[in-house]
């Protein structure tokens, strides 16, 4: 049986549900509860929405609070930054 966790988990990791000012909000949550799936599925939306989510308000809170707000959260924007160089990377 699904726990709930999994069924939120994968409810809030779906498209339609996430946006350029939604998904910054999402990834820090996600870190911070071992929410792999979400996680995963919010870094791939910021790779392919990278130029919509750099400008919401959101973008320029994650970079300045993520260490703040979260254990591990420069990680999470190291991370972030990685997966965006990967991608520039297999796209050339």
């Amino acid at each position: 049986m699904t726990g709930l966790k999994e069924v939120c988990e994968e409810h809030l990791a779906t498209r339609p549900g996430l946006s350029a000012d939604t998904v910054l909000p999402r990834l820090l949550f996600a870190h911070r509860h071992g929410a792999a799936l979400l996680k995963r599925s919010c870094l791939q939306f910021l790779v392919a929405h990278f130029g919509e989510v750099v400008d919401t308000e959101a973008f320029e809170v994650f970079l300045e609070s993520a260490a703040a707000v979260v254990d591990g959260g420069g990680e999470l924007v190291d991370e972030a930054m990685q997966a965006l160089a990967e991608y520039r990377r297999n796209s050339h």
